[in-house]
């Protein structure tokens, strides 16, 4: 379909998906990107990216360091055991100083 055909009020979008080794070429409705709400200065946002270590976050009214680069890896007490990349604040397994 030509730009110029297109129906404003019916809005169509390409979306490409790579996954094994092959791509996925689809035509589908439109649907726009949901936008993520802000996250509050200091606490855990899933798309935040945290690339320097020992960065101080608040979850769930727990206190973590990040031991490594992160990105959408959830803290949580579970978690947070020697191999993790979040430790809770001020236990053995806490390599941060701040």
């Amino acid at each position: 379909m030509l730009a110029s055909e297109a129906d404003p009020e019916h809005q169509q979008q390409i979306n490409v998906n790579f996954q094994n080794n092959s791509c996925m070429i689809s035509i589908g409705d439109y649907t726009p990107d949901v936008p993520v709400p802000p996250v509050p200065e200091g606490e855990w946002g899933p798309a935040k990216v945290y690339d320097k270590p020992c960065e101080k976050v608040l979850h769930n009214g727990l206190s973590y360091h990040n031991q490594w680069y992160t990105t959408g890896e959830e803290p949580t007490p579970e978690a947070s055991a020697n191999w993790s990349i979040w430790r809770i604040v001020g236990k053995d397994s806490d390599m941060c100083t701040n």
